[in-house]
């Protein structure tokens, strides 16, 4: 797996190549290894930014919510127009935490 890796190779052609090598590894252990490199390189290309500077189309990676813990960006929400205009208009005198994590270069 190493070597594949190291080569460039994606993770799903590597589960893949992994499963095919039948009675080598056991699979449930390539299934799993598989979701956990997935998870990883998600927690990889997160990255912080203010909130003002959140543009069309990226993802939130972690809930946006005031300091009383109401949620107003939920994980995995797409920033769409009405989004970001009630974070440039309504929002702007709530204390809200900063930065907002977002996945890179992630859009929808």
């Amino acid at each position: 797996m190493d070597t594949l890796e190291a080569n460039g190779t994606p993770i799903e052609q590597i589960v893949e190549t992994l499963f095919g090598r039948v009675g080598m590894y056991d699979p449930a252990v390539v299934k799993a290894l598989g979701a956990l490199k997935r998870v990883s390189s998600l927690v990889e290309s997160v990255v912080e930014t203010k909130l003002i500077d959140v543009r069309l189309g990226m993802i939130f990676a972690f809930d946006v919510a005031t300091e009383n813990g109401m949620v107003l960006i939920g994980r995995g929400q797409e920033a769409t127009g009405s989004i970001i205009r009630r974070i440039q208009n309504d929002w702007q005198y709530l204390r809200l935490p900063e930065p907002a994590r977002v996945l890179a270069g992630v859009t929808r």
